[in-house]
């Protein structure tokens, strides 16, 4: 029954797009592929480091 309403899972990955709104970007649409239903997202913005909590710069070494 459910391969016959595939359009419900489509429905449902549609509404997580919208859920997550600008924080994810859509690489690659629902699609069926076989028994399976798939998508891509990536995430909107690269992650950030906290404000801090930057590594230190490697120092030269003195020869």
């Amino acid at each position: 029954r459910e391969m016959v309403r595939y359009e419900v899972g489509a429905e449902l990955l549609k509404k997580m797009i919208a859920a997550l709104g600008p924080k994810a970007i859509v690489e690659s649409p629902p699609k069926l592929e076989g028994s399976n239903m798939t998508m891509v997202l990536a995430p909107a913005n690269a992650p950030t480091r906290p404000a801090g909590k930057d590594e230190e710069e490697p120092s030269e070494v003195a020869e």
